[in-house]
């Protein structure tokens, strides 16, 4: 087999318009000498040449091209960026590999530039990242080239902090603050987003006067809008949130926050979300105590009324019944000492005096009486026969209150002065 067999040797055209096409053999090099001939029938000529057949010199690729270089913020693992493909000028197979992967957030699967940690791509944070990539032909020549890939803005979702999200305890018909909530959103910005506030056994009511619009304030339904730096200065604000619960007696309520980002940047439309807090109410602060003190099963315990629970109960033996470590302040299941009178001087005489702390409360009422003899029942807390001091606010949830016998010892032969608490609501 020589080096250019005759088959590999095709005439065409026709007149004066003819080519040849030769193809030597594969893997084979050296010189042929080819000779035409040609004839009219009559005449022939023939002219011979040379062909020399080199060493293929292989030349590497010269350019990478990726069919797309934008991705969404957060998008998937795996998800397929685009196609690389190499322009070479002998070969058309080609190894492609990452030589920087922009800290792991790409990588290849065959000619693909695929995603390989979404989270890392994050708009706010870089709008683009560099990758540098290698093409290999069959010859194991390479070039390489540095891509830019841009990362397009999505809308992404808002957020819920909830500091504490414990059973919010209150009073029915008490305002009580509710600073548990704050909201964000990573691409949000000063524009106005949209909270919706719910709740079923009560009503809400805002303070408006802090940057935002508000819709159905005082209802058990309003609707926030405003930046989110001027809703959580609202929301963490003692005055900016209020709950009411309105309902009979106790029971449970829940708040229902949905929070729209109004969809005002990126990629997609708005996004909402929502989440719930939990929220118990008593007809009383002082049932509210109870639930603090006393547990379940002992409240549904009606035989443990007398001697655990109830009003007049005193179930750590100490003297004082529940109501009145209710308004004392002290403790149900310890013993504590009896708040006792004592004696002030006022000249060269000496009289009563109930001095103690007393929890502020609408629904209590505390009645302090003097009397010379127990047994004549004589009691009394008349203005002439007793003097009440004006409260002290202890800024706690308790005051300072005192009383003063307005008869002096030195002048009876006995005094005595008693204290009693009653609830507007006691059975």
């Amino acid at each position: 087999m020589g080096l250019v067999p005759n088959e590999n040797i095709i005439i065409s055209g026709t007149g004066v318009n003819r080519t040849a096409a030769i193809t030597p053999e594969v893997d084979q090099i050296g010189e042929a000498t080819i000779t035409l001939r040609v004839s009219d029938g009559a005449l022939t000529n023939s002219t011979a040449f040379v062909l020399s057949v080199l060493q293929r010199t292989p030349g590497a690729p010269t350019n990478i091209v990726l069919s797309s270089a934008t991705v969404p913020e957060n998008s998937s693992n795996g998800f397929v960026v685009g196609t690389f493909t190499a322009i070479d000028p002998d070969s058309t197979n080609h190894v492609f590999a990452l030589l920087d992967s922009a800290g792991g957030r790409f990588s290849v699967q065959g000619s693909d530039l695929l995603v390989e940690a979404g989270a890392l791509l994050d708009f706010e944070t870089a709008s683009s990242h560099e990758i540098l990539v290698s093409a290999t032909d069959s010859d194991n020549l390479s070039f390489s080239k540095t891509l830019i890939i841009q990362v397009l803005n999505v809308n992404e979702a808002p957020t819920f902090n909830v500091v504490d999200n414990s059973i919010l305890e209150t009073v029915t018909g008490l305002d009580t603050p509710m600073t548990r909530l704050q909201v964000g959103d990573p691409d949000a910005g000063t524009n106005s987003v949209s909270l919706r506030l719910q709740v079923t056994h009560g009503i809400l009511t805002i303070n408006s006067n802090l940057l935002t619009t508000v819709t159905n304030n005082g209802t058990s339904d309003v609707t926030l809008s405003g930046s989110l730096t001027n809703l959580n200065v609202l929301l963490e604000s003692i005055g900016g949130l209020l709950y009411r619960a309105t309902a009979l007696g106790s029971g449970t309520d829940l708040l229902t926050a949905t929070l729209d980002d109004k969809g005002h940047t990126g990629l997609g439309t708005n996004q909402v979300i929502f989440t719930t807090l939990g929220i118990r109410f008593y007809r009383s602060a002082y049932e509210q105590w109870l639930h603090a003190v006393f547990s379940e099963e002992e409240r549904n315990d009606s035989t443990l009324e007398a001697t655990v629970w109830g009003v007049h109960a005193d179930p750590d033996g100490d003297g004082i019944e529940n109501l009145a470590e209710y308004a004392l302040g002290t403790s149900a299941r310890e013993p504590d000492a009896k708040p006792a009178s004592s004696f002030i001087m006022d000249g060269d005489k000496k009289y009563l005096s109930l001095e103690i702390n007393c929890r502020r409360d609408p629904n209590l009422r505390l009645s302090v009486e003097v009397a010379g003899d127990i047994a004549a029942g004589t009691w009394s807390s008349a203005d002439s026969d007793l003097k009440t001091f004006a409260p002290i606010d202890l800024n706690d949830g308790f005051e300072r209150v005192r009383f003063d016998d307005r008869t002096a010892t030195s002048d009876a032969e006995r005094r005595f002065l008693r204290m009693r608490w009653t609830l507007e609501n006691e059975e």
